[in-house]
């Protein structure tokens, strides 16, 4: 859950070493009302790197940043389906959620 940013994409500066959110893969982030926003994803997706099966979390929390460095919770549970890997894109004055994935079969 570290946070970087760069200008030009070869050098990068670190904003915060740990966000307010949990580590998690998988999270959808997009600018918005001139922050930065975050939210969705999920842990434990590799069994093989956990070294056996183990259930899969998702998120459904909403996170917001004016800075990449400090970090607000929106909400802790907004009232869309937890998930992972969700397209976000905004449209005048607001920001659209669309997709992801709760698990495969």
């Amino acid at each position: 859950n570290d946070v970087w940013s760069t200008n030009d994409g070869v050098a990068w500066r670190r904003e915060t070493e740990h966000a307010g959110w949990t580590s998690r893969a998988g999270l959808s982030a997009i600018t918005f009302d001139g922050a930065l926003v975050v939210l969705g994803g999920s842990v434990n997706d590799d069994a093989a790197i956990l070294a056996g099966p183990s259930a899969r979390i998702y998120h459904n929390d909403v996170w917001r940043s004016q800075d990449g460095a400090n970090w607000t919770q929106l909400a802790e549970h907004a009232p869309w389906a937890k998930r992972a890997g969700a397209a976000l894109a905004v449209m005048g004055d607001a920001l659209f959620l669309f997709g992801g994935e709760c698990g495969f079969l």
